[in-house]
């Protein structure tokens, strides 16, 4: 499994952990745990914090002011 729009790397998160690199023996369980964990925080935001190419957003301002 690889990490999808996580909100951090493999390496960052086992930094983190004070695991070797070269320990893989929890690779799987921690990349899930990265993938859970940041969408967690998507929907605890209510938006998301990466980039999505074939998103188009629009936006309207509440100002009257046309950009």
């Amino acid at each position: 499994m690889a990490i999808t729009n996580g909100y951090c790397t493999l390496a960052d998160m086992k930094t983190q952990l004070g695991l070797a690199s070269g320990d893989t023996a929890e690779d799987a369980y921690i990349e899930e745990l990265v993938e859970v964990t940041s969408r967690e925080l998507d929907r605890w935001c209510g938006q998301m914090f990466y980039a999505v190419a074939s998103e188009t957003r629009y936006y309207t301002s509440h100002d009257g002011t046309n950009v």
